[in-house]
C-alpha cells in the first residue's frame, strides 16, 4: 500500500510564491482523523516520515527525502488535486492536530488504476488510523470519485498491510511487480465495497 507511484506528472497550474503557500483544504474527517491537502509547511513533517527507518524498512515505493524532493512532491500533489479531483496524497491528522502520516489515492501509469496508500509515523502504529483512514478513502473514492475499483500493493513479507486490506474488503489478486520489485497485489471493487456495507447495516 505505497503512496508515491511513478507516473506521467499533470500540467502544472500556478505555484504559490515561496512566502505563501497551498490551502491545505480539508478533504475528509472521522472522529479521530483528519485528511487535508499537502502544504509547504509539511515538509519538515514529510522529511521526518520518509526519512524514518522503521517506515522505509516497510516500504516498496520512493520515498524521497531530500528538501527539493520533499517540496516537488507537495507541489505536485497539489496539481493532481486539480487535474485530478478527488485524487492525490493528503496529510493525515489526529484529533489533537498532531501529524500522523499521509494517506493517498494515486492512479498508476498504466490502465485507469487506483492505488489506496498509507504511511504513518511509527508513534501511531497500533491505534487503528490506517483502518480508519483507509475505510474512509475507500468510501470517498466510490462514492464521491466514482471510481470501479482500488488497488493495493506490499511486499510480500508485509503482513500487516495484508490484513488491513483484508479487513477492508480487498481480495488477492496475485503477484507483481511494483516499482521494480515483487509485491503483492490486492484488489476491492465498488460492488464489493457496496455489498459488504449493505450488509453490514
Amino acid at each position: 500500500m505505497s503512496d508515491i507511484a511513478s507516473r506521467s506528472p499533470p500540467p502544472s497550474p500556478p505555484v504559490p510564491r515561496w512566502k505563501s503557500d497551498f490551502p491545505g483544504e480539508e478533504l475528509l474527517r472521522s472522529p479521530r482523523l483528519r485528511l487535508r491537502g499537502l502544504k509547504y509547511g509539511d515538509i519538515p513533517a514529510l522529511t521526518r516520515l520518509n526519512a524514518d527507518a522503521e517506515v522505509r524498512r516497510h516500504l516498496i515505493d520512493a520515498s524521497p527525502t531530500r528538501f527539493f524532493e520533499v517540496t516537488a512532491l507537495v507541489s505536485w500533489a497539489n496539481q493532481m488535486y486539480l487535474s485530478r479531483p478527488g485524487l492525490g496524497i493528503w496529510h493525515a491528522a489526529d484529533a489533537n492536530d498532531t501529524f500522523v502520516g499521509t494517506f493517498s489515492l494515486m492512479p498508476l501509469e498504466s490502465g485507469d488504476a487506483v492505488e489506496i496508500g498509507v504511511r504513518l509515523v511509527p508513534e501511531a502504529w497500533g491505534r487503528w488510523y490506517a483502518l480508519e483512514g483507509g475505510r474512509l478513502l475507500c468510501a470517498h473514492a466510490f462514492a464521491n470519485v466514482g471510481l470501479a475499483s482500488l488497488a493495493g500493493f506490499f511486499a510480500p513479507a508485509n503482513r500487516v498491510i495484508e490484513i488491513l486490506l483484508r479487513r477492508l474488503g480487498f481480495l488477492p489478486d496475485g503477484e507483481v511487480e511494483h516499482f521494480g520489485k515483487k509485491a503483492v497485489r490486492y484488489v476491492l471493487t465498488a460492488g464489493r465495497w457496496r455489498d459488504r456495507n449493505a450488509a453490514a447495516a
